[in-house]
């Protein structure tokens, strides 16, 4: 949480920024064997081709646009400061001003201390002027004397705007005074109050002009924000991740003890490419758009994919070089291949034994945070309930489920790490710098893409901007 002061720029923006720079994955993937030929001597069974084309495919992988988003603290007590050593608390003062007929008009303008608050997505910058006004008749020699006098007042009030503007300022200020006494003399049939109320409307603009001239603009630091978000993160070696910032979104300001905070973030899309792809180019700064919901946090959906080669490959490297059990049968998973459907893994064994082929499994994939690799369970057979072998293709199912498990390109705890790693990075002498802490990953879903199992690990945590 960054304090912004009047006549500063940025004091605290958002600049939750974009990836950072992670460890390399495991190195280059040993592609999986390829099977054996079926032991024909020992095959009295061949089994039919898997019913591949009956499954719905997978969808391609979706994910929330990502925020980074922190509030942007103004000192409102430094604007009533300011104000208050700027005008005096007599703001208007006027002797002999020429009434007319009723002679000539005398008065002093007085201001209560400024008062400041929040209305709405406005800050509004309050006082109350109190006046004394008295006339005189001139006389001759006798000078001008008083005959008759009032005591108008006013409530004057200062709005500034605290929606963004296209620029990254705030305001402009607009200044309004309604009179709340006027300043009659009945036995006159006299009415002071126009006078008084030029003599107000003065001061009024100069008020509104200093507080114009307090108000900060944060394009500075937007800017660094969005140049921030275009770090990347290498995901093993022939991958990485980058956010591309897409919108800049400011919420609703909120206002405790005198000071107002606005949140303020960067909304960008997760891509995953490859490691050669060209440089995306830097879009240009958008104007802010307003998203009443908007909280301050870090909240990242980043995925971790397993391409379907190199699952394959970690499927049939972890087969055990031996039959499932004992069974007379002598069943055994000589080559696992890894596709994925549209709400499972699908393993492709090719099975040696007394029957022989290829036979499908269906499988569930969760995450193992202990051992940071990808478990697959309620792995079955995509058989028939009524087919002679289901009993036995139920038995390969649990030892798949036993001995496979999927090896992460990337540890999931790395994430959160090099994305304060690559902001840490941007650091420089001058200008907002960027501060991000993360808490620990959690992850989310496992879920089957088209081409990959794609691990999804929230990162959240908080983002802060300091101004050197």
């Amino acid at each position: 949480m960054i304090a912004v002061r009047p006549r500063c720029l940025l004091r605290g923006l958002l600049l939750p920024t974009a990836i950072a720079v992670l460890a390399c994955g495991p190195a280059a993937v040993t592609p999986a064997p390829a099977p054996p030929p079926l032991d024909l001597a020992r095959c009295s069974r061949r089994l039919p081709p898997p019913p591949l084309d009956d499954l719905a495919p997978a969808a391609p992988l979706h994910l929330p646009l990502s925020n980074l988003v922190a509030k942007v603290d103004l000192d409102a007590s430094a604007i009533t400061d300011r104000l208050a050593h700027e005008v005096p608390r007599r703001v208007a003062s006027a002797r002999d001003v020429d009434a007319g007929f009723a002679g000539k008009l005398s008065y002093d303008i007085d201001r209560t201390p400024f008062v400041i608050s929040l209305a709405g997505s406005s800050l509004q910058v309050e006082t109350t002027l109190t006046a004394h006004a008295q006339l005189c008749k001139p006389l001759g020699p006798l000078g001008c004397v008083a005959y008759g006098g009032c005591d108008p007042s006013a409530h004057a009030i200062a709005t500034v705007p605290l929606a963004l503007r296209h620029d990254y300022g705030v305001g402009p200020a607009r200044v309004a005074i309604t009179v709340t006494r006027p300043c009659s003399i009945s036995s006159l049939a006299l009415d002071a109050t126009p006078r008084i109320q030029r003599g107000a409307d003065q001061q009024a603009a100069r008020i509104q002009a200093r507080i114009n001239a307090m108000l900060p603009s944060f394009e500075a630091g937007a800017r660094a924000l969005w140049r921030a978000m275009g770090v990347v993160v290498p995901l093993g070696l022939q991958t990485r991740l980058r956010i591309v910032p897409e919108q800049v979104v400011q919420g609703d300001p909120t206002m405790t003890d005198q000071r107002v905070s606005i949140p303020l973030g960067v909304r960008g899309r997760i891509v995953i490419e490859s490691r050669e792809s060209e440089p995306f180019p830097t879009s240009p700064l958008p104007a802010p758009t307003v998203e009443s919901a908007l909280t301050p946090g870090v909240q990242l959906d980043v995925p971790i994919e397993i391409d379907l080669e190199s699952a394959s490959a970690s499927a049939s490297r972890a087969l055990p070089p031996r039959p499932i059990d004992d069974a007379p049968d002598r069943l055994a998973v000589v080559a696992l291949r890894v596709r994925t459907s549209a709400d499972a893994i699908v393993l492709v064994a090719s099975i040696s034994g007394h029957a022989c082929g290829d036979v499908a499994f269906l499988a569930v994939p969760v995450f193992d945070p202990r051992s940071n690799r990808v478990l697959l369970t309620q792995v079955r057979p995509l058989v028939p309930a009524s087919s002679p072998l289901r009993h036995r293709l139920d038995d390969v199912a649990r030892a798949l489920e036993r001995a496979v498990s999927l090896p992460l390109p990337v540890n999931v705890d790395d994430v959160p790490k090099g994305l304060e790693r690559a902001v840490g990075l941007l650091r420089s002498s001058s200008g907002p710098e960027v501060i991000v802490r993360t808490d620990p990953p959690r992850v989310s879903s496992v879920l089957p893409t088209p081409s990959a199992i794609a691990v999804v690990v929230q990162v959240r945590g908080a983002a802060d901007v300091v101004v050197r």
